[in-house]
C-alpha cells in the first residue's frame, strides 16, 4: 500500500505522520506480520513481542489509517492490539516522539493553581457552572490529585465556552452494556457509569477502551486516540483539545496561529 498522491498533511505536529516502510520490508511482508500480530494478541503475557511487532508494522498501519481512513470497527478487527491502552501510549510516542501521560499530567498539575484562580474569577452563567463543579474541592480541600485533575478538566471545558456533556457522559442508573447501546451513534465520548463504577471510551459508536482508572487518564487516552486514528478534533470541543495539544503536551504551541480563545487563556496564565 503506497500513500496516495493527494495524501493529507499532518494537522497536529506529528513527527512521524506517514513514515516509509523499513528497509527490506514490503507491503506484503508487513501484511504477513500483521496477521502474525493478530495471533500474538491472543496469547497471555506477550506484551514485549506485541510491542516489537507493532513497531515493525507501524508504517503499514499509518499508510492504511491516513490513506484509507478506515472505520474504527474495521481497525478493531485488523489491528486489535492498537486499542490496548499500553499500545495507544506507544503509538502516540511513535507518532509524536513524546511520552504523553507524564507530560500531560505534569503540565496539568503545574497549571492547576492559576487555572483555579481563573475559574474562581469567572462570572455569569459559565462561572456558576464552574463553581458548581468546584464545590468538590471546596468541601474537601484535601481531595486526591486525581479528583483535583478531574475538577480542573471539567471546569476547563466550560471556561473555554464548550460543554462538558459533549465530552463526558455520566450514567448513574445504567450498566455498561446499556450505556454502550445508548451511545452507539456517538462519534467520540468518555462515559462514566456506576453499575459497577467504570470509565470507558466510545469512538464511532464502538467501545474501544473499558476500565480506565480515572477521568484525567481517560482524557489523556482519548487525546492519544485522535493521533493514533488520525481523527479530527470534535467541532464542539476544538478549544478543549487545543489546550490538550498546545498547553499540556507542548505540540506546535504557536503554529499554526492559535485560536483567539487559546491565546487569551495563555495571556492570563502567563
Amino acid at each position: 500500500m503506497q500513500p496516495a498522491k493527494n495524501i493529507k498533511k499532518p494537522r497536529k505536529a506529528e513527527v512521524n505522520y506517514l513514515p516509509s516502510h523499513p528497509a527490506g520490508e514490503t507491503e506484503d511482508s508487513l501484511e504477513s506480520n500483521r496477521l502474525e500480530l493478530i495471533s500474538e494478541t491472543k496469547k497471555k503475557n506477550n506484551s514485549r513481542v506485541i510491542n516489537e511487532m507493532m513497531s515493525r508494522t507501524f508504517s503499514l498501519r499509518r499508510q492504511e489509517i491516513v490513506g484509507q481512513a478506515p472505520s474504527v470497527a474495521d481497525l478493531l478487527e485488523r489491528w486489535p492490539a492498537l486499542f490496548e491502552p499500553s499500545q495507544i501510549c506507544e503509538e502516540f510516542l511513535r507518532i509524536s516522539g513524546i511520552s504523553l501521560e507524564s507530560t500531560f499530567m505534569s503540565q496539568l498539575d503545574r497549571q492547576t493553581p492559576k487555572l483555579l484562580s481563573l475559574f474562581n474569577a469567572k462570572g455569569g452563567a459559565v462561572g456558576q457552572r464552574i463553581r458548581f463543579q468546584m464545590m468538590t474541592l471546596i468541601q474537601d480541600p484535601s481531595a486526591s490529585v486525581e479528583k483535583r485533575r478531574e475538577v480542573v478538566l471539567r471546569c476547563l471545558i466550560e471556561y473555554m465556552g464548550e460543554r462538558q456533556e459533549d465530552l463526558i457522559s455520566v450514567h448513574h442508573s445504567r450498566d455498561e452494556t446499556e450505556v454502550h447501546a445508548e451511545l452507539g451513534s456517538c462519534p467520540l465520548k468518555i462515559y462514566m457509569c456506576h453499575q459497577p463504577d467504570t470509565i470507558g471510551i466510545i469512538i464511532e459508536g464502538q467501545p474501544v477502551v473499558r476500565g480506565v482508572a480515572n477521568l484525567s487518564k481517560a482524557c489523556c487516552l482519548l487525546f492519544r486516540f485522535t493521533y493514533a486514528l488520525d481523527l479530527k478534533y470534535p467541532s464542539k470541543l476544538v478549544h478543549t483539545f487545543e489546550i490538550y495539544q498546545r498547553l499540556f503536551v507542548g505540540l506546535d504551541p504557536m503554529r499554526p496561529k492559535p485560536s483567539s480563545k487559546y491565546a487569551n487563556l495563555l495571556t492570563k496564565l502567563s
